[in-house]
């Protein structure tokens, strides 16, 4: 998430709006392929205890037969990433120039990444849970090696193309690395004494049950794959009036995403602290209410993100944000200021609600009017990034008051 915005501030000024556009947008569109996909993580690790459970003796194989539907899962994702690859790539390689021509060269390079991804989730589920130190190195190398990229491509003049292309190769090697390193790791703990085989034929064999658990993962991370496709209609939108206000759009997607994603654990963490806590109060209640455990989630995020909100102004001022307009930002600044009611809300109520059905109603409203406000936009000629980062502003704060309405009919269930 950080790596796509490391590019556009470091390799940005010197491609220009096109490249700014295609960096951005692919990002997106990348993000909720990783989303997508990243419910199998779950599903495998619940997939594993449940093996060791029923069968607490020594491991006979790698892989415990309760994986395959899992890996079945695995192996459809991997397939229809690989059918919407080539044809992306394919269309794309008609056109010669402009930006078209650089999403083709990103999504030849970046495309067998995403294949991987589904496998990368699997195998870090087997595997043990990594230590501090290394999630920080997997997480930290990536957007290390593309600020190197971005920073060669400017020393040795390299052109958007090339850029591109370097990029995208990044991408595809760190992604073969991580999975590399999650399965040595899992052999290590679970090959049987003596043996350090590489069984890999095993890791890509399904059985019955797929479709069922191909459903649960992709359910399981609805929000966050409609808010990447929220982001990449609109910065299509944008990119469609002029490159420019793509660019704009793109840049304050890949800005919000940084932000937005990883503070939504604020709702998770409080959300699954609620429910390992009911049952333990008196007469079979909850240690805390309902009330008060929203209130400390929503309490804990505030901060950061309205901190965040304050330096995104002062960065403003001081001129470092290149494309991105003084309307645009005074909306992102306004957007990080409701997110403790929207992002972190949501993913509380994830966790927390058992009725699924409740929380997509939000989810429906925001996705279903933003997706009409710009439709209108772009028929009437007036899809400007300040106006659309607007729409995205009004949706966004819809959505919010919806789910302050749904946590406080939640909260006062008994």
């Amino acid at each position: 998430m950080f790596s796509a915005a490391v590019a556009i501030a470091i390799a940005g000024p010197v491609h220009g709006f096109e490249f700014i556009l295609v960096i951005g947008y692919s990002a997106t569109v990348s993000n909720a392929v990783r989303i997508a996909t990243g419910g199998l993580h779950v599903r495998a690790r619940r997939a594993a205890l449940s093996a060791a459970r029923a069968n607490p003796g020594p491991r006979i194989g790698l892989l415990p037969k309760e994986l395959g539907p899992v890996q079945g899962a695995a192996v459809f994702f991997s397939l229809v990433i690989a059918i919407l690859w080539m044809c992306g790539v394919s269309v794309l390689s008609l056109f010669d120039g402009g930006v078209p021509r650089l999403l083709f060269f990103y999504w030849l390079f970046r495309g067998p990444a995403l294949m991987i991804l589904p496998w990368v989730s699997v195998v870090s589920g087997l595997s043990a849970p990594d230590s501090v130190s290394r999630q920080l190195v997997r997480a930290v190398s990536p957007v290390s090696l593309i600020g190197i990229v971005s920073f060669c491509s400017i020393w040795a003049g390299w052109s958007a193309e090339t850029t591109i292309c370097a990029i995208g190769s990044v991408y595809a090697v760190t992604s073969s690395s991580s999975l590399v390193s999650h399965w040595r790791r899992f052999v290590r703990r679970s090959a049987p004494q003596g043996s350090r085989r590489l069984e890999v034929l095993t890791l890509f064999r399904g059985s019955r049950g797929w479709r069922s658990e191909a459903w649960r993962s992709f359910k399981g991370s609805v929000d966050g794959l409609v808010l990447m496709t929220v982001f990449s209609l609109s910065i299509q939108v944008a990119g469609t009036y002029s490159v420019p206000d793509g660019a704009a759009v793109a840049a304050g997607v890949s800005v919000m995403r940084t932000f937005v994603i990883p503070a939504r654990r604020f709702g998770f963490v409080a959300g699954s602290e609620w429910l390992e806590q009911s049952g333990k109060g008196p007469a079979g209640g909850c240690l805390v209410s309902r009330e008060d455990s929203v209130k400390r989630a929503v309490a804990c995020s505030i901060p950061l993100f309205w901190g965040l909100a304050a330096v995104l102004l002062l960065v403003d001022a001081a001129g470092i944000i290149g494309p991105i307009s003084l309307l645009m930002v005074s909306l992102m600044a306004l957007q990080l200021v409701i997110e403790p009611f929207a992002g972190v809300l949501y993913s509380y109520l994830s966790v927390a609600e058992e009725s699924a059905r409740a929380r997509l109603v939000p989810l429906c409203v925001y996705s279903g009017v933003l997706t009409s406000l710009l439709v209108c936009l772009s028929l009437a000629g007036h899809a400007e990034a300040g106006n659309v980062w607007l729409a995205m502003f009004v949706c966004r704060a819809l959505f919010a008051l919806l789910l302050i309405g749904r946590i406080r009919a939640w909260a006062r269930t008994p």
